[in-house]
């Protein structure tokens, strides 16, 4: 199965993901498990390892985001717990949570974009060289028939077939 790379998409499994913290198989069912980032790379991690480290990066970009995401999924806190501990408005805790998500399944995205552009330059890397010196194709073919009739030996009766 692969995951299909949508915004939308990403953005549900993310917070489903987050939302299961707490129950290891279901989030290491996600569906953050069909990223190629995850399950075909060297070092393979967990889903919730992966989601741990892309929090903590989070908390260097928007500090307030992070924060809420940790309290809201880590500590399985209720929205208005969460916004009486860090002392913000519900709404604007909601916005934190949603924005935070947001950014994860962005980085998610690009991070899937960069791993599949290059195994692709990896795996181009490993074919080897061409062993053609020019395409063959119709400009080609014409060369050679005219060759053959404006030759001074040239041919008396000619025959093409083919398409068109």
């Amino acid at each position: 199965m692969t995951l299909t790379l949508l915004e939308d998409n990403l953005y549900k499994i993310v917070r489903d993901a987050l939302g299961n913290w707490n129950d290891n198989k279901a989030v290491e069912n996600s569906s953050l498990v069909s990223l190629s980032l995850l399950s075909t790379s060297i070092e393979v991690q967990p889903v919730k390892q992966f989601l741990k480290r892309l929090i903590e990066e989070l908390e260097g970009h928007n500090k307030e985001h992070a924060q809420v995401l940790k309290e809201r999924y880590w500590k399985q806190k209720r929205m208005v717990d969460v916004s009486e501990t860090i002392g913000i408005s519900e709404h604007t805790g909601n916005r934190y949570q949603r924005d935070g998500i947001k950014w994860i399944a962005k980085q998610i995205r690009h991070r899937e974009e960069t791993y599949h552009t290059t195994y692709t330059r990896h795996l181009e890397a490993r074919l080897p060289l061409p062993t053609y010196t020019h395409f063959v194709g119709s400009a080609a073919l014409q060369q050679q028939v005219l060759d053959s009739l404006l030759a001074d030996n040239g041919k008396w009766f000619l025959a093409l077939i083919g398409i068109g």
